[in-house]
């Protein structure tokens, strides 16, 4: 289990709020169409478990407010990883792998809420779209991985 202190809470609550008025004002608009995601939407659910993964793996979180849409959150081992939060136990990695021209190299599932993250997985991007399935969340499409088939480990091939 990670545990945010409180001034990384308050940090991750401003790096989500102005993501979001940053992009709001740039005309990039909130995709997810989740009712339940007030205010900073879903960068108020995602930047938390961002910051939870950085700390686990010490590395440099991706702290730019800097409008836009998809995208790495922080790269380890020279490999991109982005990294996905869920506040549900039980729900496996969801993913709309089609919003980045350059999708990362890995995607990582953290599960939490109220600054405290467990660390659930990875999946490299061609093995979700391989082997995810396609599902809809809230009228958007993208492929979904169950916790079962998440990797503790990440994954590097080199040949």
């Amino acid at each position: 289990m990670i545990e945010l202190t409180d001034a990384e809470r308050r940090i991750a609550q401003w790096i989500a709020e102005e993501r979001q008025r940053r992009n709001e004002a740039a005309g990039i608009r909130d995709r997810s169409n989740n009712p339940a995601l007030p205010g900073a939407g879903p960068h108020v659910v995602g930047v938390p478990g961002e910051l939870a993964f950085a700390k686990l793996f010490n590395v440099w979180p991706d702290l730019d407010t800097t409008p836009r849409s998809g995208g790495a959150d922080c790269e380890r081992f020279g490999e991109t990883i982005d990294v996905k939060t869920t506040g549900h136990p039980d729900e496996g990695l969801w993913a709309v792998t089609s919003k980045s021209a350059c999708p990362p190299d890995h995607y990582a599932l953290m599960g939490g809420r109220n600054g405290k993250y467990q660390f659930h997985g990875f999946i490299r991007d061609d093995d979700l779209v391989k082997y995810g399935r396609v599902t809809t969340r809230y009228g958007r499409q993208g492929y979904e991985a169950p916790l079962s088939s998440l990797s503790l480990t990440q994954m590097k091939f080199t040949w």
